[in-house]
C-alpha cells in the first residue's frame, strides 16, 4: 500500500516526500508547517488558526479570495487547510494535469501571502463567529472542554481557535512575526501523492524549487516549549446548558505519540469504542439505550496523551452512563478481554487504513504528520506490523496502567449545576 515514497531534502531546507500510487490520475500537494496552537504566546491565543484563515483572502499572484477559488475551481479541484495543536496543513487536490497549478497556489499561500490589514480586521468577525457556533454546539465544544481539564493550564489544554478577546486582538504585525518564526521552509513538509506518472518525473524536485523560491527567508526561530504537569487527583469540569442531550468526555493521561506501546493504546481504544460493534456501544446504546452515541478514542503528543470515552446520552440517565463506562475501563484490564475481540478490532484497523490509503489526500496527510512531528516516515507496511504484534496480555498491562482512578478526567455539557456531583460519582464509580 503506497510504501515507494522518496524523500528529498532540498537546499531550501524544505523537505519533499514524494509518493506516487498507481492507477490514480489525480493528485494531492499538501504542505504540513511544524506549529500549531500549543506553541502560540497566551496573548495571541488562536493566531495560527487565523493565519491559517489569511492566506486565503489573497497572494501575490492570486491577489484576492476569489482569485484563489477561482483558480482551483477552474479545474475542478478542491483545496482546503486545518490547524491542529502542534501541525497545520494546507492541500491543493487536482487532475494530475494541474500539478504546476496546484503547487503554485500551495507555495503562494506558504511564502507570499498578503496580510492586509483590512482584510484581518473583517476575518476576525469571521472567526468571532464560528466561535458563537462551536459554543452552540455542545457535540463539538465538548472536546475542548476536556482538553481544557485533562491538560490544565497549558497551552495545549488551549482551544486551537482561540478566544473572542484574543482574536479581536491580533494585529498585522502579529501575524507577520508569527510567520516568519514559524513558516521557513526548514519547518515545511511538502507531500505530492498521487498519479504515479507524474509523481514519478524526474523533473518534479526542479518543478518544486521553482515554485517554492518566492518571497524572502525567514528566520524561523519559533521555540516550542513542552511538559504536562503530573496528575494527581480526579478532574471535573462541568458546564450548565438547557440540552436536550448531555455530553461527556470521560478519560485518563494516556501515552505519548514516540511510546512504543501506542499501538497497544489504539487497539485497546478500539476494543472499548472504535465503532458500533465495540463494548461502550454495544453496552450503553444497544443493551440499555441510554446514550445516541458511545465511542473511544486517543489523543498522542510530544509530551503526553490521553485516552477517553465520548457519549451523548439522556440527561435523566447520565450517571447509569458513567458508571457502565467506568466498569468497562475496569473489565477491559482483566479475563474477559478475549484474542477473538483484540483480532476484531486489529482487522477493523486493517481495513479502515486500507481504505482510507485509496485516498491521496489521506495518504499524503499521513505521511506528512509523522515526518513533521516525529522527523521520520512511517510506512502502512510498519503500522500493519505494529499492529499486528498487539495481544491480549499487552492490552490488560496498559489498561492496568492508564486507568488509574486519581487520573481520571471527566468533562460534561448538560442541564446540571452541581459540579460535586459528578465528582463524587466518578470517585464511588471507579472505586467499585
Amino acid at each position: 500500500m503506497h510504501s515507494n515514497y522518496r524523500l528529498t531534502r532540498l537546499d531550501s531546507g524544505l523537505r519533499l516526500l514524494t509518493v506516487p500510487m498507481p492507477g490514480l490520475d489525480s493528485l494531492t500537494v499538501l504542505a504540513m508547517v511544524g506549529v500549531g496552537s500549543r506553541f502560540e504566546p497566551a496573548k495571541e491565543a488562536g493566531i495560527a488558526h487565523f493565519l491559517e484563515h489569511m492566506v486565503f483572502k489573497g497572494t501575490v499572484n492570486y491577489p484576492s479570495a476569489m482569485a484563489l477559488s477561482s483558480a482551483i475551481d477552474s479545474v475542478g479541484g478542491s483545496y482546503n487547510a486545518f490547524t491542529g495543536k502542534d501541525y497545520t496543513g494546507y492541500y491543493v487536490k487536482v487532475a494530475a494535469s494541474h500539478l504546476e497549478l496546484a503547487l503554485d497556489v500551495i507555495s503562494d499561500m506558504l511564502l507570499v501571502p498578503q496580510l492586509r490589514p483590512e482584510d484581518i480586521e473583517r476575518e476576525k468577525g469571521v472567526i468571532v463567529e464560528e466561535i458563537n457556533m462551536y459554543e452552540d454546539e455542545p457535540q463539538r465544544k465538548i472536546a475542548d472542554v476536556y482538553d481544557t481539564v485533562v491538560y490544565g493550564k497549558t497551552t495545549l489544554g488551549s482551544e486551537i481557535i482561540g478566544f473572542k478577546t484574543t482574536v479581536n486582538s491580533l494585529k498585522s504585525s502579529h501575524l507577520t512575526d508569527f510567520l516568519n518564526a514559524w513558516y521557513n521552509l526548514g519547518n515545511v513538509v511538502l507531500v505530492v501523492a498521487g498519479s504515479s506518472q507524474v509523481v514519478s518525473h524526474p523533473n518534479l524536485v526542479q518543478r518544486v524549487t521553482k515554485y517554492f523560491s518566492k518571497g524572502q527567508p525567514r528566520s524561523g526561530q519559533g521555540q516550542r516549549r513542552f511538559g504536562i504537569p503530573p496528575q494527581t487527583q480526579t478532574r471535573v469540569k462541568l458546564i450548565h446548558r438547557p440540552t436536550e442531550q448531555a455530553h461527556f468526555y470521560l478519560g485518563v493521561p494516556g501515552l505519548t505519540r514516540q511510546d512504543k506501546l501506542r499501538y497497544v493504546q489504539t487497539v485497546l481504544a478500539t476494543v472499548l469504542g472504535g465503532n458500533s460493534s465495540a463494548r461502550l456501544f454495544n453496552e450503553i446504546r444497544e443493551k440499555r439505550g441510554l446514550a445516541y452515541y458511545a465511542y473511544a478514542s486517543s489523543s498522542f503528543y510530544q509530551d503526553t496523551g490521553s485516552l477517553y470515552a465520548f457519549e451523548g446520552v439522556d440527561p435523566k440517565r447520565i450517571d447509569d452512563a458513567i458508571k457502565v463506562t467506568l466498569e468497562q475501563f475496569a473489565s477491559i484490564s482483566g479475563k474477559d478481554l478475549t484474542k477473538k475481540e483484540v483480532n476484531r478490532a486489529k482487522q477493523y484497523l486493517t481495513g479502515k487504513l486500507t481504505l482510507d490509503w485509496e485516498d491521496s489526500h489521506a495518504v499524503a496527510i499521513t505521511y506528512a504528520r509523522k515526518l513533521v512531528l516525529e522527523d521520520k516516515i512511517e510506512t502502512p507496511d510498519d503500522i500493519l506490523r505494529h499492529l499486528d504484534q498487539v495481544q491480549p496480555a499487552g492490552i490488560r498491562r496498559l489498561a492496568r496502567q492508564i486507568f488509574v482512578p486519581s487520573r481520571l478526567n471527566l468533562a460534561l455539557i448538560g442541564p446540571y449545576k452541581e459540579e460535586g456531583r459528578f465528582r463524587k460519582l466518578v470517585s464511588l464509580g471507579s472505586s467499585s
